[in-house]
């Protein structure tokens, strides 16, 4: 289970409007992410799974799966991982939830979710990880983990060690 802040709407700076015309789904994931990270005061804002093979990750309302080498070498702020022993988990069984239309709607569920904190979830990177931690035998806590920085300080607290680097290579260094 990898955690990290992502892109973020700074990377864009002074290119607001060009990201928005340009692309206006991924302003607006970036936009509202912004504003949760605001909210909820953490950086903790995205977590993605990985068997060793593959990396899920289920972001802007799309699935995309990383071979497992690029994705610790090229994906951007990775701020740690837990490392999770158990059953297999069905990775490449996962799909993306629901692309959104309409970006200013996108947030919507997203309020809701957070206004009942957690008691209407919608899927999103945190249900997905909770989902394939259960397929490795460990139960989260459906409602009390709801977001990312739930789901790291609820690991943290039982039992499993965070490691706060990227995750280490499966191919040896190669020798110079």
């Amino acid at each position: 289970v990898i955690f990290a802040e992502s892109v973020k709407l700074s990377d864009y700076r002074g290119r607001y409007w060009r990201l928005l015309r340009k692309k206006p789904m991924t302003f607006w994931y970036l936009f509202w992410a912004w504003v949760a990270r605001h909210l909820a005061g953490s950086d903790f804002r995205h977590v993605l799974v990985s068997d060793g093979e593959v990396v899920f990750d289920g972001q802007y309302g799309e699935a995309s799966f990383w071979p497992y080498e690029a994705f610790i070498r090229r994906y951007p702020r990775i701020l740690g991982y837990y490392l999770v022993e158990g059953d297999d988990p069905r990775i490449h069984a996962l799909k993306g939830g629901k692309r959104q239309k309409n970006g200013v709607l996108l947030v919507l569920p997203f309020l809701l979710m957070a206004f009942t904190r957690g008691f209407y979830q919608v899927k999103n990177c945190t249900t997905t990880a909770k989902e394939i931690l259960a397929q490795a035998g460990v139960r989260v806590p459906h409602r009390k983990v709801w977001n990312p920085t739930e789901l790291h300080l609820w690991m943290s607290s039982h039992g499993f060690d965070f490691v706060a680097s990227a995750p280490p290579s499966v191919r040896p260094a190669a020798r110079r």
